[in-house]
């Protein structure tokens, strides 16, 4: 196993992109007097090697 600079794992394009689609976000539905409360998004938090991808492709998360 190769790894770089940041101590990750070398990754070939597929693995990458698996790992990137594992990349979830949480939609959390709040009780209220209505059927539908207010929502909040909640992003899951990224693993190193999702972070490090997202900051090299300029993605905020």
């Amino acid at each position: 196993m190769h790894r770089n600079a940041q101590g990750l794992l070398a990754q070939g394009f597929r693995s990458l992109l698996a790992e990137l689609a594992t990349q979830s976000q949480k939609v959390c539905c709040m009780a209220g007097d209505d059927e539908q409360g207010p929502t909040a998004e909640m992003p899951a938090m990224p693993t190193a090697l999702q972070r490090r991808a997202f900051e090299l492709l300029g993605c905020s998360q």
